[in-house]
Formats: structure tokens, C-alpha cells, sequence
């Protein structure tokens, strides 16, 4: 009974790490495509807002995500300065969107890296329990039989 409940977590574990792996690859393809589709430009900054000119040639006014241009070093992480009228700021846009807009790295990938490796954690786990529930057994009853036999073959003297 013991071996019919570890295996039937380990399965369960199986189970649910091919479909975490499935979803993290899934939502990667859709971070790899917003990426492809991301490009950058330097908007200025009006109040609360900041202005762009995409690459295409059409201007965007979209609200500016964090007013903080300086911030201090973690632990703390106040905001030393803001951003000022006229100041330059990078901006990350979607090509088909623009008025998606993001500071840094294309948003979505670091979830999508971590379902992934949760899956392949939890697959990794289900091969070893089963390993160690159904393989190791008969291999340790053999050794140990094997062990048995040698040791009656052996001269005793």
C-alpha cells in the first residue's frame, strides 16, 4: 500500500510538471515574439506623461510608469530624485502596440522561465521517486542475493 501512495504522488508530480512545462513553453513563444516585435526609442517627459515618435513616424503621449529617475541602493530604496519636464527616458514598445510600453527587459519572460523550470523540477522529482520506488528495489534484492550466492561459493578456510 505504502508504494501504491508514493507512486501515485510521483505521478501526480509527473502529471502536473509536463503541464507546467507546457505552459511555461507556451508563454515563452509568446515572450519570444513580443520580442522580436519590441523596440526602443527615447521619449521626453511631460509631467506625468511621456511622448515618443515611433520608428514608423507616429507620435504617443503614455503615462510614465515611475516618476522616480534615482533611487537609493537597496535596503532602503527611496527615491532620491524625479524625473523633471523635458526630461530623456528610454522607452520599450510593442511595434504593433505602441502604446504598450515597459522600462527594461520584455515583460513576461522571467514568469514564463520560472513555470518552466517548476515543470521540469517536478518532472525531475517524479522520475527519481519512481526510480527509487520500482528500479532501485529489485536492483538492491539482487545485489544482495547475488551477494549471498558469492558468498557460499567462496572457500571458507
Amino acid at each position: 500500500m505504502k508504494y501504491v501512495l508514493k507512486s501515485w504522488t510521483s505521478l501526480a508530480s509527473l502529471a502536473v510538471g509536463v503541464l507546467l512545462i507546457v505552459v511555461g513553453l507556451a508563454l515563452l513563444e509568446d515572450v519570444g515574439a513580443l520580442r522580436d516585435r519590441t523596440e526602443q526609442r527615447v521619449a521626453v517627459v511631460q509631467g506625468d506623461t511621456v511622448r515618443f515618435t515611433t520608428f514608423a513616424g507616429a507620435d504617443y503621449v503614455v503615462p510614465l510608469d515611475d516618476t522616480c529617475k534615482r533611487a537609493e541602493p537597496p535596503p532602503r530604496r527611496g527615491c532620491i530624485e524625479r524625473y523633471q519636464m523635458g526630461d530623456e527616458v528610454l522607452v520599450w514598445y510593442d511595434n504593433t502596440d505602441p502604446i504598450h510600453t515597459w522600462k527594461g527587459s520584455t515583460p513576461g519572460g522571467g514568469t514564463a522561465t520560472g513555470i518552466l523550470y517548476a515543470g521540469i523540477i517536478l518532472v525531475t522529482f517524479a522520475f527519481v521517486s519512481l526510480y527509487m520506488l520500482f528500479v532501485l528495489p529489485p536492483i538492491k534484492a539482487a545485489s544482495a542475493r547475488l551477494q549471498e550466492i558469492v558468498g557460499r561459493a567462496r572457500p571458507r578456510g
